[in-house]
C-alpha cells in the first residue's frame, strides 16, 4: 500500500505518497490561494526539513535534492475550465511572473487571445471584444514562475488585486 505523509515547513504543507512517482502536492498555509502538484521526476519517499540551514529537502530511494534550487524548469499548465451561470465578457487581465511564458485565454474551448510574457514583473492587457461566454480558462506555457493571472470585465475591478 501506498502511504501518504505529510510535513509543514517555512508556509507550505507537503504531501509525498510514498512509492508514487505523481501525485506528491504542495499547500501554502497562508491566507493566500496556493496548491500546486509536485513532479519529482521518480519515486518520492519524503520531505526533510532543516531549520538550522532553512532548506527543505526531497528523499528518494537512490540520494535526496534540495527543493526549490536551480534552474526553472519548463511548464505547461491551464486552469480548470470555469463555467458562469450565464454568459459574460472578460475585458481586462493582469499577469504576474518573472520569466518568459505565453498565456492562452480561452472563451468556450476557442483560444481568443494570447499574450507574450517577457521579463519580471506585472503586466495589464486588455482582451479583444467577442462576445459573451459561459465557459472560460486560461493556460500557460513558459519557464519560470507565474504569480498569478487575474481576468476581470474591467480594468477597475482589478485595482485592488
Amino acid at each position: 500500500f501506498s502511504k501518504l505523509s505529510l510535513a509543514a515547513w517555512d508556509g507550505l504543507l507537503f504531501g509525498v505518497i510514498d512509492g508514487a512517482s505523481t501525485g506528491h502536492f504542495i499547500v501554502r498555509l497562508d491566507e493566500a490561494p496556493g496548491y500546486s502538484l509536485l513532479d519529482v521526476g521518480s519515486n518520492l519517499l519524503g520531505v526533510a526539513f532543516s531549520p538550522t540551514m532553512d532548506k527543505t529537502t526531497l528523499l528518494y530511494s537512490d540520494g535526496f535534492a534540495e527543493f526549490g534550487v536551480g534552474s526553472p524548469l519548463a511548464l505547461t499548465w491551464h486552469s480548470k475550465e470555469f463555467e458562469f451561470p450565464r454568459a459574460i465578457s472578460f475585458g481586462a487581465a493582469i499577469a504576474r511572473f518573472n520569466g518568459t511564458f505565453s498565456l492562452d485565454i480561452r472563451k468556450d474551448g476557442v483560444s481568443i487571445h494570447t499574450q507574450a510574457l517577457s521579463g519580471s514583473g506585472e503586466t495589464h492587457f486588455r482582451l479583444p471584444a467577442v462576445g459573451v461566454g459561459k465557459q472560460w480558462q486560461v493556460r500557460i506555457t513558459g519557464t519560470g514562475t507565474i504569480k498569478s493571472v487575474e481576468l476581470a470585465t474591467l480594468f477597475a475591478e482589478l485595482q485592488d488585486v
